[in-house]
């Protein structure tokens, strides 16, 4: 069975107002999911779990992005 995790990610922003570079910051995100994949590029967490074990409603993170990942217990 998939592992249920929390993970911290710097989101990627785009903004377009005439702020300068200083002032725009990538935002601190929680995403909370199982553990569907990860390897030396992306992490990906399903946000349904199947009684089969399918994981579905993927959310694909660049390992670079991702702050920590820790396992959820039951």
């Amino acid at each position: 069975m998939a592992d249920l995790v929390m993970v911290e990610w710097w989101d990627i922003l785009q903004d377009s107002s005439y702020s300068t570079h200083e002032s725009v910051a990538c935002p601190v995100v929680k995403t909370v999911g199982w553990l569907a994949s990860k390897d030396k590029k992306f992490l990906k967490v399903g946000n349904v779990l199947s009684d089969n074990g399918d994981i579905s409603g993927i959310t694909a993170m660049p390992v670079g992005c991702v702050i920590s990942c820790r396992t959820i217990e039951d």
